[in-house]
């Protein structure tokens, strides 16, 4: 049934089938928006093999670490260098650049 929610709009859940062309029980429509409920989110990050995700992260981790301890005069990835260190770690290149920001606060020394 329907229900009204908090945007003043209607939540309908349940089959849609009839309603909304589709064939999915596990499907909602908010407003005028079908969303399948049913397919999973998942990171669009690739996983490296064979690791837990805490293991991965450190992984990734090493990767700009090592660069960042190669660059120690100056730490300031260009584009070009964000975008391969982002082929390499998995992570995207707005992350790789916020890793930096983070690294050069909470642990940078300036030499």
């Amino acid at each position: 049934g329907k229900q009204p929610n908090n945007g003043g709009g209607f939540v309908s859940q349940g089959p849609l089938s009839d309603r909304a062309g589709g064939d999915s029980d596990q499907s909602t429509i908010v407003g005028s928006a079908v969303i399948d409920l049913s397919y999973p989110i998942e990171s669009t990050e690739p996983k490296l093999p064979h690791s837990s995700p805490s293991t991965q992260v450190f992984k990734r981790d090493n990767i700009l670490l090592a660069w960042a301890e190669e660059h120690v005069r100056h730490p300031y990835p260009s584009n070009e260098e964000k975008l391969e260190l982002s082929k390499q770690s998995g992570f995207s290149v707005r992350k790789v650049g916020t890793w930096f920001v983070n690294w050069r606060r909470r642990r940078w020394r300036k030499s």
